[in-house]
């Protein structure tokens, strides 16, 4: 058993009399879901769902952008790079504001200044206004990101959370790939100079609607938390202090394996989403053929994804689960080294690799929703936004490196074509090990059965 820190809530006299009087009373203590918890959910979906369309609005149209507007390849690339270089220096205050002061503020500021942000790049021929813009809907984005455990934590029973958690994280995930399509509504593929920028207005200023309208619910929708607690775990909880917090996350040897696990199973993913189509160029394969793989395996990975939480809400084998799904993407990546490596049939190569492209997607996928909900259930008593939040700031920092090293491979030694694979293949591998050497130990499950036992009697 590793030797983690206790966390243990100083008490005054007067506490002590209000728990002394509780377990006189244990019977009488309520627990209930409200309906009102589906609202919350729809209004931080909705918000997510922009966030994440305003986070590619540039990179979905990079070259045309670049062309018409005389900017550098890197100044364009900055657009999207703001989020994940801002993601890791905000992220731990911004958890703090979630757990510690009101989930409501942290997600209501998220929301005024995706908003506030869309506006000023509906003003493309002021490109300072573009940088700032972008700078402000990705300033709160990790209230965002780190609050789907928060959310099916304070709203949703035990027995649902790994579900509406994996829901709030696909919205995410729908945004970008939305936002991928959304300016081919207005931009024609043949616009150049003048003409392109007149379709590009128009794009960012139905871009600035949308977001609009998907944000202001968060004011109106969003709640800090309900009247009557849903589950033991939440019945007068508290989140122990930032520092107490670090502290315990720190010292514990699961949240650890799992920051490492983590790291390298969402940098593969984050690297492969980025650099994806040059990828699949150095085999031959077209960039539209390379685009229709990268779709299905989005939307197969959805399917994948609320299979492994349901599976996940019905037995709690966390552990199980992500060493399975672990295991599935690292036997997929092998096999599909082998098969761009030694086939040359390109419609062959093209149908297997939506197959297996989806398959490693699903799983990786499937990996980091339940993941988020399983470092809640590692580091309980501390706080969803600040455990997942340092685990998501990780996933930033290693995406970007491991983006970095698979476009300089693909650049720089384009003739050693399996470079990249072996890369990928050796962090899976990494992520399985590490894995392999958590202690199941459900902190919060084991709160709710204590909670349940104590209901019973």
């Amino acid at each position: 058993m590793s030797e983690n820190l206790i966390y243990k809530e100083p008490i005054n006299n007067n506490v002590k009399e209000e728990k002394e009087e509780k377990e006189e009373n244990k019977e009488e203590v309520i627990y209930k879901e409200t309906p009102f918890r589906f609202c919350v959910v729809t209004a931080y979906c909705l918000l997510s769902f922009a966030n994440a369309v305003g986070w590619v609005t540039y990179s979905s149209t990079a070259d045309k952008y670049k062309e018409a507007y005389n900017l550098t390849s890197n100044q364009v690339n900055m657009f999207g790079l703001i989020y994940m270089i801002l993601y890791p220096i905000v992220c731990i205050p911004e958890a703090y504001i979630v757990d510690n002061i009101s989930s409501y503020l942290g997600l209501s500021l998220s929301s005024f200044t995706t908003l506030l942000g869309s506006l000023l790049k509906a003003f493309p021929n002021k490109i300072f206004l573009a940088y700032i813009g972008q700078i402000l809907c990705s300033v709160f984005q990790p209230v965002i990101l780190n609050s789907p455990a928060k959310i099916s934590a304070v709203w949703f029973k035990d027995e649902n959370r790994a579900k509406i958690t994996t829901i709030c994280v696909i919205s995410n995930n729908l945004g970008v790939m939305f936002g991928i399509i959304f300016h081919t509504f207005f931009i024609d593929d043949n616009s150049e100079g003048e003409e392109y920028k007149s379709q590009f207005e128009k794009y960012v200023l139905a871009e600035f609607i949308l977001t609009a309208i998907f944000c202001v619910p968060t004011f109106f929708l969003v709640r800090n938390k309900p009247k009557i607690p849903v589950s033991p775990s939440q019945n007068q909880y508290k989140a122990p202090p930032l520092k107490t917090s670090l502290k315990l996350l720190f010292t514990n040897k699961n949240f650890n394996i799992l920051l490492v696990c983590f790291t390298c199973i969402i940098g593969v993913w984050n690297m492969y989403g980025t650099i994806f189509t040059p990828y699949m160029a150095k085999y031959k394969i077209s960039d539209s053929r390379a685009a229709i793989i990268s779709s299905i395996a989005n939307f197969a990975a959805i399917f994948f994804a609320m299979i492994g939480s349901y599976i996940l809400d019905k037995t709690k084998k966390f552990r199980l689960i992500l060493l399975i799904c672990n295991l599935s993407a690292l036997l997929i990546m092998v096999t599909f080294t082998l098969l761009l490596e030694f086939l040359n049939n390109l419609d062959i190569i093209f149908g297997f690799s939506i197959f297996l492209y989806s398959s490693l997607v699903g799983f990786l996928i499937t990996i980091h929703t339940n993941g988020m909900d399983y470092v809640c259930e590692l580091t309980y008593p501390v706080g969803e936004s600040q455990s997942g939040g340092i685990i998501m700031s990780m996933n930033q920092i290693s995406g970007i490196g491991l983006t970095y090293l698979g476009q300089w491979c693909i650049d720089s030694i384009s003739e050693k074509k399996y470079i990249t694979n072996i890369i990928t293949c050796s962090a899976l591998l990494i992520s399985l090990i590490t894995l392999w050497f958590i202690e199941d130990k459900l902190l919060r499950h084991e709160k709710e059965n204590e909670g349940k036992l104590i209901s019973e009697e």
